[in-house]
C-alpha cells in the first residue's frame, strides 16, 4: 500500500494494526479511525463502499462512516478535540462491491497510467482478481475506469457515492434536542 501511495503522490499512508481478514466494525476500530480523523481534520473522508462481499472492506467502510459520526461528539474522548467531517464518499472495489451506484465521477484520464502503476503494487489483488496474471489485473483496472468514463462522458473516470448521514456537514447542536 505504501509503495502504491508513493506512486500516486500521497504524502502519508498509515496502516492501522488490524490483521488482514480479521477486520470487524468494533469500537476499537471506530475509535482508531476517529482518532486519525480528529488529528488530520479533513473536510472530506473517502472510504470503502460498505455493501461489499469482502468482509474487511465492508467492515472498514462502515466503521469509517461510523467514526465520522463519532468525531464531532464532545463526549467521545481522544487525544484530539472534536472535528466535523463535511462530506463522506465511498468507492467500489470490483468485483466484490454490491449495488454500487455512484453519483459523482472524477475524470482520471490524465492519470490513468499512474493509477495502473500503483495498482500493480497490490500483489495479493493480482493473485486473487487477476488470476496471478498482471495483464489480467491491469485490464480489469483500466476496464472498470473506462466503463465509468463512458457513464461520465470522459475516457476514464473514478466513481464515488456520497453518503448522506445525519449531522455530517451540519452543526450537530442545531439538531440535538435539549
Amino acid at each position: 500500500m505504501k509503495k502504491a501511495a508513493k506512486i500516486e503522490g500521497v504524502k502519508e499512508a498509515r496502516i492501522l494494526n488490524f490483521k488482514d481478514t480479521q477486520i470487524f466494525n468494533t469500537v476499537e476500530l471506530r475509535m482508531a479511525i476517529a482518532e486519525i480523523i480528529r488529528e488530520l481534520k479533513p473536510d472530506i473522508v473517502i472510504t470503502h463502499w460498505p455493501n461489499d462481499q469482502a468482509s474487511d472492506l465492508k467492515n472498514t467502510g462502515q466503521a469509517t462512516i461510523d467514526a465520522c459520526l463519532l468525531t464531532y461528539l464532545g463526549a467521545v474522548k481522544t487525544r484530539y478535540p472534536p472535528h466535523m467531517v463535511r462530506k463522506i464518499y465511498t468507492f467500489e472495489v470490483p468485483p466484490t462491491s454490491v449495488g454500487f451506484e455512484p453519483d459523482i465521477f472524477i475524470d482520471i484520464s490524465d492519470v490513468i497510467d499512474k493509477k495502473v502503476e500503483a495498482a500493480k503494487c497490490h500483489e495479493s489483488m493480482i493473485e486473487l482478481f487477476g488470476m496471478g496474471k498482471l495483464e489480467v489485473w491491469v485490464s480489469m483496472v483500466r476496464g472498470m475506469n473506462r466503463y465509468w468514463g463512458l457513464r461520465a462522458g470522459v475516457m476514464y473516470a473514478e466513481p464515488f457515492k456520497e453518503v448522506n448521514v445525519p449531522f455530517v456537514g451540519r452543526r450537530a447542536i442545531e439538531f440535538l434536542p435539549i
